[in-house]
């Protein structure tokens, strides 16, 4: 369940929503990646969250 070496942090309050979360299963396709990848920002978000300028 990782692309680029990264694993996905499920977040939840319950332990029984987290071992839901974890079951899910899906791919991500190479054309949506690479859409994903050059995403310079998202929702507030930046890709080096080291190095946010605000």
């Amino acid at each position: 369940m990782s692309k680029h070496n990264v694993i996905p942090l499920v977040k939840s309050v319950t332990k029984e929503r987290i071992i839901e979360n974890l079951k899910i299963n899906f791919t991500i396709s190479c054309e949506d990646m690479y859409a994903i990848d050059n995403i310079t920002t998202c929702g507030g978000s930046y890709k080096d969250s080291d190095n946010i300028n605000f």
